[in-house]
């Protein structure tokens, strides 16, 4: 049952879907290839440096299955909870 309060989308679920459906933006995006994706990555990785949130691990985990043909595997330096946002970038 979704969670009527979560009403944020983590930045990594737009592009991930922005790739499935082929409009990622070039001049964001240049190194990849320009040529649609002709059908769904079997294997998608996604690893973000200075730490990954539990919100994103959450959406990745329901990208898993929406879209039970691919593997979306999500990893970071660390895992950051609102504890350590706060001492790292606030305070």
């Amino acid at each position: 049952m979704p969670n009527v309060y979560e009403q944020h989308v983590p930045l990594v679920v737009n592009l991930i879907d922005s790739v499935l459906k082929g409009k990622l933006p070039e001049g964001e995006f240049p190194f990849l290839d320009s040529a649609p994706l002709k059908e769904i990555p079997k294997n998608v990785f996604v690893y973000f440096i200075g730490g990954v949130t539990f919100a994103e691990v959450k959406h990745i985990n329901d990208l898993n299955k929406k879209y039970p043909e691919s593997q979306f595997i999500i990893g970071g330096s660390s895992q950051i909870n609102c504890k350590q946002f706060f001492e790292d970038y606030v305070l």
